[in-house]
């Protein structure tokens, strides 16, 4: 198989000699084996990457990240495939590729079902709706259905589920989309199930099985093998279970199907329990469990931790058992907690508007109560705009009144240079005027002497003014774009000089609200260290609030403690496994263990009313982590201090 592969790439790159055609059509071949070779994809995905970034070609570069993307979230890595997928999107977000741009949302949407964040799902599948709309292609509205279909059968609404595989299928078989079909099929089939239709999903998932071998597609092969097993074990046939089960299993296995295998764990867990072998089935649950916390699968953890509890209950293993029945209950109220499901149904509401808006096109028809929900939803979301626009204006204001203090401060330096060798150079026209007047007589010799001396100072005093007035202006010129607030583009960035340069600004805008608090600052920097690509404003941002958030958490242990104590802030930067990693480090009261796991959560904050947004953390990691494919995350915190690490990739994943 891999021969073939390597056979039919090789072949490619001997039929394209232009680049961006090249690549183009490389990425059409990953995905096409993307289902039973996603390993290859991997492989291959990485250097085309790398081939497309040198073409400047923004399509070429989007779609390259796209098929790795996608190729992560076949395999269950979410936390790759998502920063690939986004940096993919912002690739193409001012230029016009209606198809890509639906293909992206559309694998967002699918990552979000698999983590339980139901409510993104839903807005990236109102857009991929939107979008093929637009193209009006019939396959791709299918699929977004059937996409919908999914997110509607994982939050249990299995009515609104069936009827989008259903109108999906229609779809599929006219245009004899064969994957298309057995993919809807099979939903529709695990339905019949639940609701104890035995035969009929039997019938539905056994041509599954053979549509999906007849497409070589290893992915739709082992669901179908898999959705045999489980129907085969409700109807009490054990053997017959065991046989697809382990088959599913297998294939799973080969392929890195991680959350896919989980599933195939739990059946056959399932089928231990039946035949009354528990040591059996815990251990099958214990893997699942594993997988799906690896995965960060919320539904699935708590799916798990159900099924532990009640066989360790059936052993009357009551500790384990409460341990697994509470982390259910917690897990399953993360995802179904009434916030969410109060904005689940403000999104199902907006999407069904949005259907019968569509339909109203052709009906040229709309009834009085439709309008009525527009005109509340049209009133939600004005709401909601406004809200958020205000809530990001105040960290703004934060962020640029804590600037603008260490701006201000910074400034005086250069200006005073400035000042100080213009009066000085002024004092040497004065003597250079006196020398001419007063000295008119002597030889030409000796006075061009003194004239020549005085020239070189005021030539070095012009100099400085110069040099200061560029600082000045480079200082007043990163306020400016500060405050405007504009998304620069990516660019390469030197990490270090970011660093130095907004520690400067964060210290002094301290000292502008404190006076008289000092901090010491020590910066090691690691030497040569590469550029990367970033926007060098939003990174600038991150390390200003880090840096505001040590300078506070100190001030206040200042004034807790009546003993010496000497504030200290430590910036160090390393090169390590293909990261630029930022340590900012303080010796502060250290952040109590109680609500570590909330810092970086909108709106939380622990400083008093109308000092503190709650905003600074949660869009800092955004920045590092959406915008940069990278990390942030609290590494160590006592009661002698914190340390906050930022990790930066230096070439594309």
């Amino acid at each position: 198989m891999n021969a073939d592969l390597e056979k039919n790439w090789a072949l490619l790159e001997k039929e394209y000699s232009d680049p961006i055609k090249l690549i183009n059509r490389q990425v059409t071949y990953l995905q096409s084996v993307m289902n039973f070779a996603p390993a290859f994809v991997l492989e291959k995905s990485k250097g085309l990457i790398k081939e497309a970034e040198k073409t400047k070609d923004n399509q070429a570069l989007a779609r390259s990240k796209g098929v790795r993307g996608y190729a992560y979230y076949v395999v269950s890595s979410y936390d790759k495939a998502l920063p690939l997928l986004h940096q993919a999107l912002a690739l193409i977000e001012h230029e016009d590729h209606t198809f890509l741009e639906h293909e992206l949302h559309g694998v967002i949407a699918l990552i979000h079902i698999s983590l339980g964040n139901f409510q993104i799902a839903i807005e990236h599948g109102i857009r991929t709706r939107q979008l093929i709309q637009k193209l009006g292609d019939r396959v791709q509205e299918a699929w977004t259905l059937h996409g919908f279909g999914l997110c509607y059968q994982e939050m249990g609404l299995e009515e609104e589920a069936l009827a989008n595989y259903k109108e999906s299928l229609q779809i599929f078989e006219e245009e004899q989309e064969l994957n298309g079909i057995a993919r809807a099929l099979t939903n529709i089939g695990c339905i019949y199930s639940k609701q104890n239709k035995y035969e009929e999903a039997l019938a539905i998932h056994e041509k599954c099985l053979s549509i999906f071998r007849e497409c070589d597609n290893k992915s739709g092969e082992a669901r179908a093998l898999n959705d045999l097993g489980s129907v085969h074990l409700h109807l009490g046939e054990y053997e017959q279970s065991s046989v697809y089960l382990n088959e599913s299993l297998e294939i799973r296995t080969a392929m890195g199907f991680k959350q896919a295998k989980s599933s195939t764990l739990i059946s056959l867990g399932s089928l231990a329990l039946a035949q009354n072998d528990s040591d059996k089935a815990i251990a099958y649950y214990d893997e699942a469990l594993l997988i799906a916390q690896e995965v960060k699968a919320k539904k699935r953890i708590f799916e798990v931790h159900k099924l532990l509890a009640d066989v360790y209950q059936g052993l009357e293993a009551h500790k384990e058992a409460n341990f697994h029945l509470k982390a259910f209950y917690e897990h399953r109220h993360a995802i179904y907690n009434e916030q969410i499901s109060t904005r689940i149904n403000s999104l199902k509401t907006a999407f069904k508007l949005e259907q019968a808006q569509k339909d109203a096109k052709f009906a040229q028809q709309i009834n009085q109560e439709l309008r009525g929900k527009n005109q509340e939803l049209k009133g939600l979301l004005d709401e909601l705009k406004s809200t958020q626009s205000k809530l990001l204006h105040a960290e703004k204001l934060a962020s640029l009144g804590e600037l603008t203090a260490g701006i201000a401060h910074e400034i005086k330096n250069p200006l005073n240079f400035v000042n100080n060798f213009a009066a000085l150079s002024t004092e040497i026209l004065d003597e250079l005027k006196h020398t001419f007047n007063d000295r008119g007589e002597e030889r030409l010799a000796d006075v061009l002497s003194d004239v020549d001396d005085l020239l070189e100072d005021l030539y070095f005093n012009a100099t400085k003014i110069n040099e200061h007035g560029k600082r000045a202006d480079q200082i007043i010129q990163s306020m400016l774009e500060h405050a405007r607030g504009k998304k620069d583009h990516q660019q390469a960035t030197d990490v270090n000089r970011i660093l130095m340069e907004y520690v400067k600004l964060a210290y002094h805008g301290m000292r502008a609200s404190n006076n008289g608090f000092y901090v010491e600052i020590k910066e090691m920097y690691a030497d040569n260290l590469p550029l990367i690509i970033a926007t060098p404003h939003d990174l600038g941002r991150v390390f200003l609030n880090i840096m505001n958030n040590a300078f506070y958490a100190m001030k206040e242990k200042t004034e807790m403690i009546k003993t010496t104590y000497t504030p200290l802030l430590k910036i160090e930067t390393n090169l390590n496994d293909g990261f630029i990693e930022v340590a900012i480090m303080d010796n502060g009261p250290g952040i109590p263990d109680k609500i570590r796991k909330d810092i970086f959560n909108p709106f939380f904050t622990t400083k008093p009313s109308g000092l503190g947004t709650g905003l600074g953390l949660s869009l800092s990691y955004e920045i590092v982590h959406n915008e940069h494919g990278g990390d942030l995350f609290l590494a160590q915190s006592t009661p002698n201090g914190s340390a906050f690490v930022v990790k930066l990739p230096v070439s594309t994943p």
